[in-house]
């Protein structure tokens, strides 16, 4: 599994499409769909501020991490994720 820790991201589609990630106090500044059509995520402490962070994504586990207001439609058309 790769590994993202306290990292910032931005541009849009940052890291469209990973596969087999975990993110570990992260921020994804801006820019939109930075995560798009990716699969098995595990992501802690992690902030979304801009748009469509997880579409279309697949087996995902989010704990301890934030979805701001700005970071609308969050999670459309994606399977099997669990928020804790």
């Amino acid at each position: 599994m790769k590994e993202y820790k306290n990292g910032t991201y931005t541009g849009e589609r940052a890291l469209f499409a990973s596969k087999d990630a975990s993110f570990d106090n992260c921020l994804f500044k801006d820019g939109e769909s930075p995560l798009k059509e990716s699969s098995n995520l595990k992501i802690n402490k992690t902030t979304f501020a801009w748009k469509y962070p997880l579409w279309y994504c697949t087996d995902v586990l989010v704990e301890n991490s934030l979805i701001k207001e700005t970071a609308r439609s969050g999670i459309w058309y994606t399977k099997n994720i669990t928020m804790n």
